[in-house]
């Protein structure tokens, strides 16, 4: 008997722990069947906004933005511009002197000279300096002051891609997501900018690595500065969509404009990135300095808009005018000068800086400088930065490099030497 009642008690305590199991099966069951319900419903939901969502999408343009100026009134009128030549020395004055009376901002005329001449010479430019000292300002004043058209576009440091600078394509909602860099070049080749200078200001530049982000466009440049004559195009998508903004080329790609200049600005602290290269060879750089000169615009009086043709002809005027001068810096550079840098340090340039010369010289020459000044510009920003960061090299070996850079001088005057120092 008590065997008998231990193996009925055993079969007792079994029954109680089946029927808990059971009953903790049935109420987890319930709570599955509680939260299917729910995901059922939210899945209906879903289900109805996407159906939603495409219906909306549907007829919508991929390109909401350029789209939109494509039909707004005001980028298709063509504003009157005048042909009147630019005469640069007197361009340079009027410019600098309207900047002080609409905007209290003051540069010297050789960082103005320097700057118009850079426009000449490259379609890129680095203008550098400690922070707060009127980098970004200077392209938006000017800009503004002549009347050309401008957007200032902040760069991000977690920038990696070309994405990340010109959008992306959702394909699931058939949008293409416009960053302003893009709207702002698509809005240079409407009519009321197509014909002006128009300045894109790449504020911070050097927060991410340019070569990354930039690479797209510096390729399109380099493109562009090898055939002049081809259009050089950005890729924005794999396949074209439609409806496509009428400017978008093959329904896909972005045409660079002609008129389009980029200013990037760049301060060099422990927060930012060091230009590579091959960024500099491409780039005109400026450093400005950290305490501008105040001084007396006299009367100056405003400009009209200025055309971009009216810019370039004068250019190519001073080009031609001023030519024999580019070539005495150039024999300077390349010649003894260009040896000593080539055999005792590694320095070597190629053909890029000649074509920069040749624009850069005879502008600043124009403008009122002297090639002097030019030339001490392209060999402290275009030469000599090469030297940058050479901890091989030692001081005595740059203060010698002085003493013979001096020593070699000949064709060209009233150079300030010691700055790169």
């Amino acid at each position: 008997m008590l065997r008998q009642n231990a193996e009925l008690r055993r079969h007792v305590t079994a029954s109680m722990i089946s029927a808990t199991e059971r009953e903790n099966a049935r109420m987890i069951n319930q709570a599955l069947q509680r939260q299917n319900d729910t995901l059922t419903s939210e899945i209906d939901q879903q289900s109805a906004r996407l159906m939603q969502m495409q219906a909306m999408v549907k007829d919508s343009p991929p390109f909401p933005a350029c789209t939109a100026m494509d039909d707004e009134e005001r980028y298709g009128f063509r504003p009157e511009l005048g042909d009147e030549p630019v005469r640069l020395r007197d361009f340079v004055e009027r410019v600098r002197g309207r900047m002080v009376l609409d905007l209290g901002l003051y540069y010297s005329g050789a960082d103005l000279r320097c700057f118009v001449a850079g426009l000449a010479s490259s379609r890129l430019h680095l203008l550098q300096g400690i922070s707060g000292i009127g980098k970004t300002r200077l392209p938006e004043a000017f800009a503004q002051v002549i009347g050309a058209g401008r957007e200032t576009v902040a760069v991000a440091a977690e920038w990696r891609s070309p994405q990340d600078l010109l959008g992306y394509y959702n394909a699931f909602e058939r949008k293409f997501y416009e960053s302003e860099f893009t709207q702002s070049l698509y809005k240079a080749q409407l009519p009321l900018f197509r014909e002006k200078p128009f300045i894109v200001v790449l504020d911070e530049m050097n927060l991410s690595h340019p070569e990354q982000y930039f690479s797209d466009l510096l390729s399109a440049m380099e493109r562009k500065e090898g055939d002049p004559g081809a259009p050089a195009l950005l890729p924005l998508m794999t396949a074209p969509v439609s409806p496509a903004p009428r400017l978008l080329r093959d329904g896909r790609a972005l045409e660079l404009p002609g008129n389009v200049w980029f200013i990037g600005t760049a301060n060099n602290d422990e927060t930012t990135v060091r230009f590579a290269d091959k960024t500099y060879d491409r780039a005109h750089v400026l450093e400005l300095p950290p305490r501008p000169r105040a001084f007396d615009p006299g009367e100056t009086h405003p400009l009209a808009p200025v055309s971009c043709k009216a810019l370039t002809d004068a250019f190519d005027a001073a080009e031609a005018r001023h030519g024999g001068e580019t070539d005495k810096v150039l024999s300077f550079l390349d010649g003894r000068l260009g040896e000593r840098l080539r055999d005792g340090f590694g320095v070597s340039w190629g053909n890029r800086l000649e074509r920069q010369a040749r624009r850069f010289v005879p502008v600043t020459i124009a403008a009122g400088g002297l090639a002097g000044e030019a030339a001490d510009h392209l060999l402290a920003t275009k030469v000599l930065r090469k030297l940058i960061g050479r901890v091989e090299i030692a001081p005595g070996d740059l203060q010698q490099l002085h003493k013979d850079i001096e020593a070699l001088w000949d064709p060209c005057e009233a150079s300030i030497f010691g700055l790169w120092l």
